[in-house]
């Protein structure tokens, strides 16, 4: 049994297990829906726009604020661990907001910007930075110091270091702070459209629980799920590809 089959049935399994537990009636429909159920659910919410629309609202705040952590912490990152000025300038006030929790932000961010897109991505670029930026320093810190010599010893400058070594070396871990902040993203994106927002999944899962509409509420969970494995493949996908000269390199054996 090959591991696509093997994730394929952790998957099938779950959700046989899941519907048989609701078929049998060990759990109250009303607090645990069947997954059948969600799925025709899920359906319904399509052909009418409903989900969609909430859909596409939610995918622009969390894009947006990803991308605008993404593009100011990675440079960054790259800066505060290349440059010891820029680190003795900017990482203590790195570190003095990078414990404040996110959700703590979000009446500072109505109060200024109100309960619109802007309020949301801006809380989603907050709370991204601070993975996207401490896995740069960390991957650039933990270049092979073997490689900086051989650059220098034939005769790279720094900017030419930076760009041909570092930064190829340091990729996969700022990958893996993209990803983890795509998923920090998410989170976010709900939460704050939980709390005040006019249109997103946030608001139509929270709406479905109020009116019991457990079904709606678990659409929009799953929804939210599908979107984040997506977007989780694409980025494995690329860093495979982007990477692949890292693992060519593993295999070489001596």
């Amino acid at each position: 049994m090959n591991r696509k089959v093997r994730k394929t049935f952790s998957l099938v399994g779950f959700f046989l297990v899941w519907e048989g537990i609701c078929y049998f009636g060990l759990v109250n429909p009303i607090f645990l829906p069947a997954p059948s159920k969600i799925f025709l659910t899920i359906i319904k919410l399509l052909q009418s726009g409903e989900l969609i629309t909430h859909t596409t609202i939610s995918l622009y705040r969390a894009i947006l604020g990803f991308l605008l952590a993404a593009i100011i912490a990675v440079p960054h990152g790259i800066l505060i661990a290349w440059f010891n000025t820029v680190e003795d300038l900017t990482n203590p006030l790195v570190e003095l907001f990078r414990p404040i929790p996110a959700v703590a932000l979000i009446p500072v961010a109505i109060l200024w910007f109100g309960i619109g897109n802007l309020s949301k991505i801006m809380i989603i670029a907050f709370a991204c930075y601070f993975p996207i930026i401490l896995n740069t320093i960390s991957g650039v810190r933990q270049v092979d110091v073997n490689l900086l010599k051989v650059a220098k010893l034939f005769g790279a400058n720094r900017l030419q270091t930076l760009t041909k070594i570092v930064l190829p070396s340091a990729f996969p871990s700022i990958m893996t702070g993209l990803r983890l902040s795509l998923a920090v993203s998410l989170i976010l994106l709900i939460v704050t459209e939980m709390i005040g927002a006019r249109s997103g999944l946030g608001l139509m899962i929270i709406e479905a629980e109020y009116t019991f509409k457990t079904d709606k509420m678990f659409a929009g969970i799953f929804t939210i799920g599908f979107i984040g494995f997506f977007f989780n493949e694409i980025m494995v996908r690329v860093e495979r590809r982007l990477t692949r000269w890292k693992r060519e390199i593993q295999s070489i054996s001596f």
